[in-house]
């Protein structure tokens, strides 16, 4: 089952945090999203995806973008759904979307359910919007397609007497169908009518005629047959014929309609004798059809159908037809359609049907059941025909108009070729109305080729008429059209010659025809002639009729000794030549049971032996074959080579230092090398073909593994070339194995390579166990250090507390201070897991309070803290440790007499590849007489000793600042 993809919509919105909230909301709707936050390229990006469903615009898109220029701008591109965005709900914002689209307004910091309502009526408004256009435009060809049959109608109609035997009336487009004016049909009388059939068709046509008259009347008969033309071929028409019954219900008359189908006739008869003919026929002829199976699908549509029901060939084909048929039948008319679809398909023989639609009368006919079991359905536009013979039913008048409606071109000159009459076809024909064309000079102001119209004069002259002259004349747009005219002189009274009188027909489509099936056959020649592939065409006597250039470098013979005087059994090799004959023979006999395909081998006039894959057939309604040669003796010696390859790669497999295996789709061992042999304990019979790979592998690793397995053969991007596992032998040991696995181009089947690492892996285990008792060790070893220090300590407010000096126990209680916040470090290293460096904010704070536990006057002291969380070097931070503490317990002390309030702050940051301390208190400014030399020297040291920079001031409070470059 395919995966449907979901809906693509284009958020184009400045404010990005609000659209990436917006974006999160609308994909947990299932739709697909992507952010623009700029106008320009959103309709860049427009030009360059065809994607896009749908787009949520931003109105104010900043730095002067209105959103709503920028929604034309990507509408003048393509139309798509676009929904507005704003914050804003006033009323002149939302008109100003209104001229543009009218899909929706949608509110900024709408709920996700809303916002989902509006998107989904936008999809169904432009969907209603489509649908509605594509309903217009079938409208529209459905016009043209009924003013095109209106204005090039080819046919006449008819009254015929029953009881008579006489023809009561026949139309004035009798004479254009087969040559005798109205007038002169009906004086033939029954028995030339009769006697003017063709002698295959005229009993047919009597039985016809009795059984459709006399025994079984229904409406709507239709029956093809040929008839003597007046210039005495024979044509061939159909006559479309319904019943008048006498108020009694007794057949009286019959109506009917004939056109000349001598050219569909042909075109039909070429039809047989290729597939290209019959899909053009297929395509060009004026009636719908469409071709379905038992089933009910329809296989396939003409453009006549699109045109006639508006029904494009991707909306039907490959579709159940009963859809088709709710799709344009009226629901009245729709049982008798699937009525007369289910009789054809019983082997019945069904009635026309007809329906209506779209102010149509359209007659539907199912062909019979076909040799590959497809059925033709024909659609006829019939509106014409109902309308003529009820216009036949009523007055003179009517019939008048009827004449004067004809699309042929009826036409009066004078002797020097100006027009003094012309039918109101004139306009449909070539564009001028009736009064413009008359006055023109036939010659000069119409003919292309004024001397077209000097032959048809002199014809005239030696003749008195002529049928079907082919001219072209000049429409009134500048375009030219052929037309065929049936024309003769008229005399005056004295029997003087006064001018010409005619009718013209548009034949430029025939002509277009004609053109088109010589320029193919001369495609088809040129073909034949320069294709890539030795070709002939061969006679049932198996002589060479045609040979193309190929073929003849092939044989190495010239054309000229080959076509007509050779056998195709002359360059075929002896032992292969009666194996070939029968399958002349048999493709003669029944075609479908000769081989189509098969190899041979050709001697040329050179005796050079050549392997040559042939494909042949019998060419339709001949006895004759053509016949395609491809030499494939590189294939042959590829194949050889090929051969001698697989044998060494086969031998480098097999003899491997590694173990391998090429593994099946389905996870199956294919073929295994000594090396896994070994490696798993099992023999080669048992492992090729016998077990899956799983079978080896330790159950815990098998998922991961089959995950890799079909990542391989779906998204080889993804999957890992290589990965260790576990490998279970056949003695229930366990083995650690590294593999390499790549996939075997142009198969599903992959190699895989096995290493051994169990000793590898054992070593791995044991240094990873030293390393354990390593850090243990060294853990223990900081622990100590702390515990010493802290000794140390102790020992010294052990020392202080037996002195009595001041300034000596002064001294020895900043030593214990400093000491401190080395312990501080060390506690920090212990609950590390890297022993070299330690989180600076956590060292700094404990740090800090570990000093204003000592002194009384943190209660008035408000301390800021700024600092980066990074991680230092040891070295470097137990130096600013000991600084800090050094400006902090002389902040304490010295800076705020009388127990002022004070302020300090501490600033830490990297900055440009440089480490920057920052320290501020706002007290009184200066370091105590007593305690300037050391406490001073002893930062200067250690800021000297860390290669950075430390500057000062003292009067204002105290300020230090020092840069260290971390490069250092």
């Amino acid at each position: 089952m395919i995966e449907q993809v979901s809906k693509k919509i284009l958020l184009v919105d400045d404010e990005l945090l609000i659209a990436q909230s917006e974006k999160m909301e609308l994909e947990s709707l299932g739709y697909r999203v992507e952010i623009i936050s700029d106008g320009d390229k959103a309709v860049k990006c427009f030009q360059q995806s065809n994607d896009i469903d749908l787009v949520l615009m931003d109105i104010d898109l900043g730095a002067g973008n209105d959103g709503t220029i920028i929604a034309q701008a990507i509408l003048e591109n393509k139309d798509v759904p676009i929904i507005f965005l704003s914050s804003h709900s006033e009323p002149a914002v939302v008109e100003k979307t209104e001229g543009i689209t009218s899909y929706g307004y949608i509110l900024k910091g709408t709920s996700a359910p809303v916002m989902n309502a509006s998107i989904k009526m936008a999809f169904k408004l432009f969907e209603a919007k489509r649908v509605n256009q594509q309903s217009e435009q079938a409208l529209q060809k459905s016009e043209r397609l009924l003013r095109y049959v209106i204005e090039n109608r080819r046919d006449f109609a008819y009254k015929f007497n029953i009881r008579s035997g006489w023809y009561d009336y026949v139309s004035p487009g009798v004479k254009e169908i087969n040559g005798f004016s109205a007038q002169e049909f009906l004086n033939l009388g029954p028995k030339e009518i009769a006697r003017r059939f063709h002698s295959d068709d005229r009993e047919q046509y009597v039985n016809h005629f009795n059984a459709f008259s006399l025994k079984y009347p229904k409406q709507d008969d239709i029956i093809e047959y040929r008839w003597l033309h007046k210039d005495g071929s024979y044509h061939w028409y159909s006559d479309s014929r319904n019943l008048l019954l006498d108020p009694q219900g007794k057949p009286e008359s019959i109506v009917g309609n004939v056109r000349d189908i001598t050219d569909k006739k042909e075109i039909l008869d070429k039809l047989r004798k290729g597939e290209e003919e019959f899909r053009n026929i297929f395509n060009n002829i004026v009636d719908g059809l469409l071709v379905v199976n038992k089933n009910l699908e329809v296989l396939k549509i003409n453009p006549a159908f699109t045109e006639m029901t508006g029904i494009s060939n991707e909306e039907i084909v490959g579709k159940n037809g009963i859809f088709l048929a709710k799709k344009f039948v009226n629901f009245r008319d729709l049982p008798k359609v699937l009525r007369m679809m289910s009789d054809r398909f019983r082997g019945k023989n069904p009635e026309l049907t007809e329906i209506t639609y779209n102010q149509k009368i359209l007659e539907i006919r199912v062909g019979k059941e076909q040799k590959n079991g497809e059925y033709i359905v024909t659609l006829r536009d019939i509106t014409n025909k109902r309308r003529t013979e009820l216009s036949l039913l009523e007055t003179q008048e009517n019939f008048n108009r009827i004449v004067e409606s004809t699309p042929l071109l009826i036409y009066k000159t004078d002797k020097h070729g100006i027009i003094t009459y012309a039918s109101p076809s004139v306009e449909k024909v070539i564009g001028y109305t009736s009064e413009e064309v008359v006055g023109k000079n036939l010659a000069m102001d119409l003919y292309v080729n004024p001397e077209e119209r000097t032959l048809l004069i002199n014809r005239l002259n030696k003749f008195g008429s002529v049928q079907g002259f082919e001219a072209r004349l000049k429409k009134r747009d500048g375009s030219v059209m052929w037309i065929a005219s049936d024309a003769h002189i008229m005399l005056d009274e004295k029997g003087n010659y006064k001018g010409v009188e005619g009718l013209a027909r548009n034949i430029t489509k025939q002509k277009v025809s004609e053109e088109i099936l010589r320029e193919k056959e001369n495609a088809y020649r040129t073909i034949f002639e320069n294709t890539g592939t030795a070709s002939v065409i061969i006679d049932d006597d198996r002589t060479i009729l045609l040979a193309n250039n190929e073929f003849s470098n092939l044989v190495k013979l010239p054309k000229n000794e080959i076509e007509g005087k050779r056998k195709w059994t002359e360059f075929t090799m002896h032992e292969d030549l009666e194996w070939m004959k029968e399958q002349h023979e048999l493709r003669r006999v029944d075609e479908k049971k000769a081989r189509q395909h098969y190899e041979f081998r050709l001697v040329n006039s050179l005796n050079e032996i050549r392997y040559i894959y042939l494909t042949v057939g019998i060419i339709p309604n001949t006895r004759q074959s053509i016949a395609s040669l491809l030499d494939i003796t590189e294939l042959k010696n590829s194949e050889k080579n090929l051969q001698e390859k697989e044998n060494y790669y086969r031998t480098i497999f097999e003899n491997n230092a590694t173990a391998m295996a090429i593994v099946s789709s389905d996870m199956r061992l294919l073929s295994v090398n000594n090396q896994l042999v070994d490696l798993t304990g099992y023999s080669k019979r048992e492992l090729e073909g016998q077990f899956d790979w799983t079978h080896f592998i330790v159950p815990e690793d098998i998922e991961k593994m089959m995950i890799q397995h079909q990542l391989r053969r779906t998204n080889p991007d993804q999957a890992l070339p290589q990965y260790e596992f576990r490998l279970k032998r056949k003695d229930k040991s366990v083995r650690d194995v590294f593999v390499t696995i790549e996939m075997i181009p142009g198969t599903q089947n992959s190699i895989a390579s096995m290493i051994d690492i169990s000793d590898r892996k054992k070593a791995e285990n044991e240094n990873r166990q030293l390393l354990i008792e390593k850090e243990l060790i060294l853990k223990e070893v900081h622990h100590r250090i702390k515990n010493n220090l802290a000794m140390v300590k102790s020992l010294l407010n052990i020392q202080i507390n037996s002195l009595n000096a001041n300034n000596v126990e002064s001294a020895l209680v900043d030593a214990t201070e400093r000491i401190d916040s080395i312990i501080v470090l060390y506690d920090k290293l212990f609950q590390s897991r890297d022993y070299q460096k330690v989180k600076a904010k956590s060292y700094f704070i404990e740090l800090i309070n570990d000093i204003l536990k000592i002194f009384p006057i943190k209660e008035n002291l408000d301390i800021d803290l700024f600092i980066d969380d990074i991680e230092m070097d040891t070295k470097l931070l137990s130096s600013l440790g000991i600084i800090t503490n050094e400006l902090l317990t002389n902040t304490i002390k010295y800076a705020f007499p009388d127990n002022k309030r004070g302020e300090v702050r501490l600033n830490l940051k990297l900055q440009d590849h440089k480490l920057v301390y920052f320290y501020h208190d706002n007290g009184v400014g200066y370091f105590p007489q007593e305690n300037q030399g050391f406490g001073l020297t002893l930062i200067k040291i250690l800021v000297e000793q860390l290669h950075g920079q430390v500057a000062s001031i003292t009067d204002k409070g105290v300020e230090f600042k020092i840069e260290i470059e971390l490069g250092q």
